[in-house]
């Protein structure tokens, strides 16, 4: 059975830092943008414990998050970005 990661069933947005969304911000690439808008809440719940990792890369994700690794793929440098950014970093 194929298993696609980081599935969610609603787009991501963080209307607090940027209110007209992360592609007009300036401060994401257009991928980097795709990415937090379709697995936001994902990374956000596999970064907060509230997740269980069921593929490879979801597990990398975690251990990432753990901090037992730097970031290595896309996801894990899109995360990294936005959590610095949205810290003021």
């Amino acid at each position: 059975m194929f298993q696609v990661a980081f599935l969610t069933e609603s787009s991501f947005s963080d209307h607090e830092n940027y209110p007209d969304g992360f592609c007009k911000s300036d401060a994401f690439s257009a991928e980097e943008a795709a990415l937090l808008e379709k697995h936001g809440h994902a990374y956000s719940a596999f970064a907060k414990g509230h997740r269980e990792p069921v593929v490879l890369i979801e597990r990398q994700f975690v251990d990432f998050c753990k901090g037992g690794k730097l970031p290595s793929n896309i996801h894990e440098r899109t995360w990294f970005h936005y959590v610095s950014k949205a810290a003021g970093l």
